[in-house]
């Protein structure tokens, strides 16, 4: 072997174990897809973050980046190749000091001030979007410049140009996109010394909060048909703000500073721009990109997380699992560029099975039964509880107000469950309405694992009657018995059922099945009379519709096939946690128009959003339904 040949050899086998020494150096990133998680990095351009940023699904950064620090965004797919990397630009203002985002902010700062589109008061004073913000003028009443364009005209163009042409990022986020401006009335800052009215059109008198909304909206409406013109369907467009008649332009929408700002967690949820109707209305193509925003201000927080205290160890808990009733992405710091990594999003919860849904669970603190946001994976379980109520879930844990459950249920290697004993020809105790099983768990592996158990109670056409969860601790090498109970809650005919045991997981697999003869059930939500007849099932009283909107909405009861000698029906309402609201007696009431009840409370007052329960009473007979009330 010659020299040269010998050098080259050497150089090649350098070169080989530098890639190798940088692939095991390269963070290690779940191939999960949910959590989902994205990190708000705009504060920040140095490359030495860009290993610990790669661990999140999504990052945005600030534009700077192209003109310090044009190779972060391919540095961070390097590690990551499944990361998203999105660019954040301000639209109806610009930040005072806009040099802070470099050439491009400075363009459209520089650009705004030379054709005067910056949105003014009655008292001539530029009008601040915040204490540190400028307000520029995105409505159809923009001034022209020189070349008949208008702000919003401009900017589509001046975005594709300067941003989306350098190709180095998947998306936008664009910050003010909002759907009305008359909010920005009177609104104190530190650029006027007195607050005024907002004057789009420039006349020295007050637009009307009616019509600059109509302008503003049309305004904003011209931008992104422009700017989807300029930058086509592939690139990725999120907007900040209360944007549903903008979906058709938009992949998502960001909830910012969840769950305090636009009135609390049901409107930014469960309103017609919340986050549940932005996962699921706006665009999915290439993909849905929504954002829920939350922060946790510390003052003694550093770069790589806060306090552990257990206020925030709750809000952790609270907000990922808001996230995770919908498909966006959860961005928690602390109003600054962090690198906050929670256990929590490490969990493997594979895919979605279910939409989110109103669970009933059972409140022992309160004697009755309460409702919690639920939402089922492949691999795992969600529960939200945004109430002012403790709960007992399935496994007999607690879940206390305003908290948040994760349970990630992979099967370990090498773990197998099997039923113990013949449970057929059981009797049930109707005091707590259980089956009682025994199972055995057997962990072959070498180290102890934790293994998930669910026990199905299935009727002759495998439909789910009952279910429950466990967890087991199981030595390695070991085996484990349990004695568990598996709670009917609802009343069930006499009859066989099957009861299963699986142990959950990715590819969820039924190990075990056994034939149950049940031969009484009952039903211990219901109120059991003197008589000891039962009420009727549920199914009998029907509540529409089903949620009420608005704090003057109606709901009207009809109860099918009571068969009862009385004529009278009392109607009581309850809030969760069973405190009495309202009760209505009806002598006569109309068996074929209904009952019709206005949601609110006993002097009259409106009720707080939430949920309710409603019984009526008639002879021996008692119903009981749950209801929803939302508000506009």
């Amino acid at each position: 072997m010659d020299n040269e040949t010998r050098s080259l050899t050497v150089l090649l086998c350098a070169f080989i174990s530098c890639a190798f020494l940088i692939a095991l150096a390269a963070p290690c990133h779940a191939s999960h897809d949910y959590p989902r998680i994205c990190n708000y990095f705009t504060g920040y351009t140095d490359l030495e973050y860009c290993e610990m940023l790669s661990r999140w699904d999504v990052a945005v950064l600030n534009c700077i980046v192209q003109d310090n620090r044009p190779e972060m965004p391919d540095s961070l797919r390097t590690l990551n190749p499944d990361m998203t990397v999105i660019t954040y630009f301000p639209v109806s203002f610009i930040w005072a000091g806009y040099d802070s985002m470099g050439r491009i902010g400075s363009g459209y700062g520089d650009k705004a001030a030379d054709a005067d589109w910056w949105l003014y008061d009655t008292r001539g004073n530029r009008v601040g979007n915040s204490d540190y913000a400028w307000g520029i003028n995105m409505s159809t009443k923009c001034p022209e410049d020189e070349n008949g364009q208008t702000a919003g005209e401009w900017l589509a163009e001046y975005i594709s140009d300067e941003i989306v042409s350098s190709g180095m990022w998947d998306g936008l986020l664009l910050d003010g996109l909002n759907e009305r401006a008359s909010g920005l009335n009177n609104m104190e800052h530190f650029f006027a010394e007195l607050p005024a009215a907002v004057d789009a059109d420039r006349d020295g008198i007050a637009d009307h909060p009616e019509s600059l909304d109509i302008w503003w909206s049309q305004g904003h409406e011209i931008f992104l048909t422009l700017l989807r013109q300029e930058v086509g369907d592939s690139l990725i467009l999120v907007g900040n703000g209360k944007n549903p008649s903008k979906a058709g332009y938009l992949n998502g929408g960001i909830r910012e500073d969840f769950p305090t700002m636009h009135g609390g967690w049901e409107p930014n949820m469960l309103a017609p721009y919340g986050y549940l109707s932005m996962c699921r209305d706006y665009l999915q193509d290439p993909m849905n990109l929504t954002l829920m925003l939350c922060w946790w201000i510390d003052e003694e927080a550093d770069m790589y997380g806060p306090r552990r205290t257990s206020s925030y160890e709750r809000f952790v808990r609270f907000t990922l699992s808001s996230s995770l009733l919908g498909d966006g992405y959860l961005i928690l710091n602390g109003k600054e560029s962090q690198l906050w990594w929670e256990d929590l999003y490490d969990l493997d919860l594979g895919s979605p099975i279910s939409d989110a849904y109103l669970d009933s669970v059972w409140n022992d603190m309160y004697d009755c039964y309460s409702t919690v946001w639920k939402r089922d994976f492949s691999n795992g379980v969600v529960y939200c509880n945004p109430y002012d109520q403790y709960l007992t879930l399935e496994d007999g844990t607690w879940l206390t107000p305003t908290d948040g459950r994760i349970k990630s249920f992979s099967p370990p290697t090498g773990t197998t469950v099997e039923i113990l004993e013949d449970t057929s020809q059981r009797e049930f105790d109707q005091a707590d309405n259980t089956i009682t099983y025994s199972v055995l768990l057997t962990n072959s592996a070498d180290e102890a694992t934790y293994s998930y158990v669910w026990a199905n109670l299935l009727d002759g056409a495998d439909t789910l009657v009952a279910g429950a969860q466990a967890e087991y601790l199981v030595g390695a090498g070991d085996t484990h018995s349990m004695d568990r109970c598996l709670r009917i809650r609802n009343a069930v005919p006499c009859g066989t059922y099957c009861l299963e045991v699986v142990l959950g997981g990715e590819n969820r697999a039924i190990v075990d099945r056994d034939t149950i003869l049940v031969t009484r059930v009952v039903d211990f939500r219901k109120v059991q009379k003197q008589d000891g007849e039962l009420p009727l099932e549920q199914d009998n009283l029907l509540v529409f519709p089903q949620p009420l909107i608005g704090p003057d909405a109606t709901m009207k009861l009809e109860v099918k096939g009571t068969h009862s000698s009385s004529r009278s029906l009392t109607v009581r309402l309850y809030d969760v946690r069973g405190r009495l609201v309202r009760t209505i007696i009806e002598d006569e009431p109309d068996e074929d128009s209904g009952l019709e009840i206005g949601m609110r409370a006993e002097g009259g007052g409106s009720l707080v959003p939430g949920v309710y329960f409603v019984t009526v009473e008639t002879g021996d007979q008692v119903l009981r339904k749950k209801v929803v009330l939302l508000h506009n």
